[in-house]
């Protein structure tokens, strides 16, 4: 690219808007309770997947961690082996044997193997075979194809629901008006198949820049659980994205220099303020705070001045003058 189409890119970029989600608990509503459902959907599908790794030890070890507390899955995984060696001495390894026999024995046959494969969009994700040289990596994989494995059947007319105002705040977002360009994406903790399937049954289009979990496990440029929110580098992981339909290639300094006009015309939207808020901390982007449950004392800890808090998507869409 020449400097003077490059320094023409950059000027188009005062008519783009780039609208980055996360989307459990922003997008949609996800740990729900559901018709004849006991529990929270999303905890009773971690459960279920631990229970099919570990078996009856896996309540246990899941309460170990204080629950999920909103981490990725690898996350959630390497803090159990952790803990398990900090309760005694080859803990982690007598978890990760008991792991292996479970993987072998109850995932690689027919069927249930075939029905996993599809959990994951091919390319993304662990390699799906043991590892012995990092079994935390498969530990992690077998974790997310058995959750997905439950869930991904849950789609429907009663989960996920959309968060209030979502469907009103996403039309305006792509009504465009004439010669502005409004770029959407989503930054999640969650996975690519789940999210499509969810907006399919919405009937509206999935943006089309995604990032998720699975493309965390199957990258070798990052290391896949220091990479987890509230790591800048997903940010520039989107924005990589992105500019990948807008040229073939950016040379390093030219996206720097991209990056600094692209994050004033970025704003961030979670529900999480430490995970989602520090996020947009960390990449100098603004924040809208998705608050449903009108929590004061963090309508007060939304950072920087241009950050903002709602409790519905259309006070976003009035807040952004869409």
């Amino acid at each position: 690219m020449i400097k003077k189409s490059f320094q023409q890119f950059l000027k188009s970029l005062e008519k783009t808007m780039f609208f980055f989600f996360d989307f459990d608990g922003t997008i949609a509503h996800t740990f729900l309770h559901i018709p004849n459902e006991s529990a929270n959907i999303v905890v009773g599908a971690y459960s279920q997947a631990l229970s099919t790794i570990w078996g009856k030890e896996a309540y246990e070890l899941l309460h170990s961690v204080n629950g999920l507390q909103n981490r990725a899955p690898g996350e959630l995984i390497r803090a159990i082996l952790e803990q398990a060696e900090k309760e005694f001495p080859g803990g982690r390894q007598s978890l990760i044997a008991k792991a292996k026999v479970a993987f072998h024995e109850k995932f690689m046959g027919k069927p249930m193997n075939e029905r996993l494969s599809a959990c994951v969009a091919q390319g993304k994700g662990f390699p799906w075979v043991w590892n012995d040289k990092n079994p935390e990596q498969t530990i992690t994989e077998f974790l997310v194809r058995a959750k997905l494995n439950t869930l991904l059947v849950k789609i429907g007319e009663h989960y996920p629901t959309p968060c209030p105002g979502f469907r009103y705040f996403y039309q305006k977002l792509r009504c465009q008006e004439p010669g502005s360009y409004n770029v959407s994406g989503i930054i999640s903790s969650g996975h690519e198949v789940f999210i499509q399937q969810t907006f399919a049954t919405w009937k509206i289009k999935c943006p089309s820049l995604l990032l998720t979990d699975d493309d965390l496990r199957g990258s070798r440029k990052v290391d896949y659980v220091q990479a987890a929110k509230p790591n800048p580098i997903l940010v520039d992981m989107l924005y990589r994205l992105w500019l990948k339909s807008q040229y073939s290639q950016l040379p390093a300094r030219q996206f720097e220099e991209f990056k600094e006009v692209a994050k004033t015309r970025t704003i961030y939207f979670g529900d999480d303020l430490n995970k989602d808020g520090g996020l947009a901390q960390n990449a100098g982007i603004r924040f809208g705070h998705f608050n449903p449950n009108h929590d004061p004392e963090k309508d007060n800890q939304v950072g920087e001045p241009d950050n903002f808090t709602f409790y519905d998507w259309r006070q976003a869409s009035e807040i952004l003058g869409l």
